[in-house]
């Protein structure tokens, strides 16, 4: 009746179960079946490498329309290798991102500036795109499709990851075994005894 041994005794049969559960090599032809019927967990995302200048919608009346003001004057001071940043607010984060998925963009910046970033085309400095902080101008510096890598290149994560779901089948099937040889009972409150705590006679 003890909570920490029963705990104990639980992880324990546990770990028997794993393993005793062994999971045979699979050949080739299973794991290139695995992949494909799951390329999706293996695709890499499109990434994009940027680089940006905010504007402050606590600094500034209007951050958009000043964002949209300096963007002449921000194309023209990276044609003559001024500093971009100058002509914006200080920024929390960084003013350079290197191969950031979408994802990874929402993360940082938020849902609106990942998709208006990614639906950016051409190149140079372009915006204002808004975020969750303010305005920024954004110039895109690298692109990178989404691709689904050839099987030979991931082969050691899709042979983890049928083993892995090969395990847990495994497991699974055991508990159900298990399951089968017992009848488990739960007791409830006894209808006189309640009774009597009620003053019920």
């Amino acid at each position: 009746g003890d909570v920490l041994v029963r705990r104990r005794l639980a992880q324990k049969l546990s770990f028997l179960i794993e393993d005793l559960a062994a999971v045979e090599q699979p050949s080739d032809d299973e794991l290139r079946r695995f992949h494909q019927e799951r390329a999706d967990r293996y695709a890499e995302p499109a990434r994009l490498s940027f680089r940006h200048v905010f504007f402050s919608r606590d600094r500034r009346a209007d951050a958009a329309a000043d964002a949209g003001a300096a963007l002449a004057s921000l194309r023209l001071a990276a044609a003559s290798a001024g500093r971009p940043g100058s002509l914006g607010d200080p920024f929390m984060l960084h003013s350079e991102y290197a191969g950031r998925s979408r994802q990874e963009v929402r993360e940082l910046f938020g849902p609106e500036f990942a998709e208006a970033l990614f639906a950016l085309e051409g190149s140079g400095w372009q915006g204002p795109v808004g975020s969750s902080y303010g305005e920024h101008l954004v110039e895109v510096s690298a692109r990178a499709d989404q691709r689904t890598p050839p099987f030979e290149e991931v082969r050691q994560s899709v042979l983890r990851d049928f083993q892995q779901e090969r395990r847990e089948q495994a497991n699974a099937e055991a508990y159900r075994e298990m399951r089968s040889r017992y009848q488990v009972e739960v007791e409830g409150p006894q209808p006189d005894r309640e009774a009597r705590r009620e003053g019920t006679p």
